[in-house]
């Protein structure tokens, strides 16, 4: 189970990169380059990978229990609301306004899907049940909505990626700043890519 685990602990990373290819797709600024706002995001998700790391960590070590399994859920959502927060307070440049709240709406469904499977973790008691949570139908749906992230994922580092031809730009006086932004980060969107 803890494989499984570790496995969707792409959920949250996937979730800052879809609103990052959304961004990435786009070029310009408004009070934050492109650059600085694909730094926010990467660095939202750093911040939630670590904590679900953490909860993830203590499946591997503790035997487990309804309690913890159940604190693990409660731990996760709480993490995946305090992203959502986040993300809500970031300001876009200009340009990606339309992506970012499009992109926060996407994730906000991701969100709610595993807010179904914590509420089915509460509902149940039985030990057996919950080690196998991913297979019930809030479990399924939960995956779904992963694998839709880490295909969003996925776009966002290509997009990124592909900002790498305007350093050819840097310094070119009459090239506008947002043409010469390079954004170079590194979202990890399967453990393969970590």
């Amino acid at each position: 189970m803890a494989e499984l685990l570790r496995s969707m602990r792409l959920f949250p990373l996937a979730l800052a990169l879809g609103a990052a290819a959304l961004v990435l797709a786009a070029c310009g600024s408004a009070d934050a380059s492109l650059s600085e706002y694909a730094g926010e995001l990467e660095s939202l998700v750093a911040t939630m990978n670590a904590r679900l790391d953490r909860g993830t960590e203590a499946l591997d070590t503790e035997p487990s229990t309804v309690e913890l399994i159940r604190k693990w859920a409660d731990d996760r959502i709480a993490a995946r609301n305090e992203f959502m927060d986040a993300l809500a307070a970031i300001v876009p440049p200009e340009e990606v306004e339309d992506l970012h709240a499009a992109a926060t709406d996407t994730i906000g469904s991701l969100v709610a899907a595993e807010q179904g499977m914590v509420d089915e973790i509460h509902r149940i008691d039985d030990l057996a049940t919950l080690q196998s949570i991913w297979s019930s139908p809030a479990g399924q749906a939960a995956r779904v909505a992963d694998a839709k992230a880490v295909e969003i994922c996925q776009a966002a580092q290509v997009a990124m990626d592909s900002t790498a031809d305007r350093a050819q730009f840097a310094g070119t006086p009459w090239v506008p700043a947002e043409l010469q932004d390079v954004v170079r980060v590194a979202f990890g969107c399967t453990p393969a890519d970590r």
